[in-house]
């Protein structure tokens, strides 16, 4: 009887270690995730934000060479559940004007602002996002 107490404590103490060792892997399979896919969302933004710039200091004329949105929908999730409320709204605000302005690139006015107006807030919200995700790329 001893012997199968024994067997019954190891098979539960060898399951509950599994289980452990399990979610740490898991945890830090899920922070590499997270930071690497901060570091492509910055990155992203930071190429939207410098070419908008450059559009408010007159080098460039108009939209055609924003780089394409590809970060974002493949790491969303993962930012999603890293960031707090602020930092979440920051990011995918962000976003949701550079949607946008790809929508209407001609627009002379978004949101009752003149179009230089309205990107140059812009600008300062894709620095923003970058700003909010600045500790996921430290993890």
């Amino acid at each position: 009887m001893t012997e199968a107490v024994f067997g019954l404590v190891g098979v539960v103490v060898g399951g509950v270690l599994t289980g452990i060792v399990q979610a740490v892997q898991q945890s830090r399979a899920d922070r590499i995730e997270t930071r690497a896919g901060a570091r492509l969302v910055s990155a992203e933004l930071s190429g939207q934000q410098t070419i908008l710039a450059a559009y408010l200091g007159g080098e460039v004329a108009g939209f055609e060479t924003l780089p394409a949105i590809t970060e974002w929908p493949q790491y969303r999730a993962a930012i999603a559940r890293a960031l707090d409320d602020d930092d979440w709204v920051n990011v995918a605000g962000a976003y949701t004007r550079l949607a946008l302005l790809r929508s209407n690139p001609d627009g002379a006015s978004f949101e009752g602002m003149a179009r230089p107006q309205w990107i140059g807030r812009l600008v300062d919200e894709l620095d923003a996002a970058r700003g909010s995700l600045q500790a996921l790329r430290r993890r």
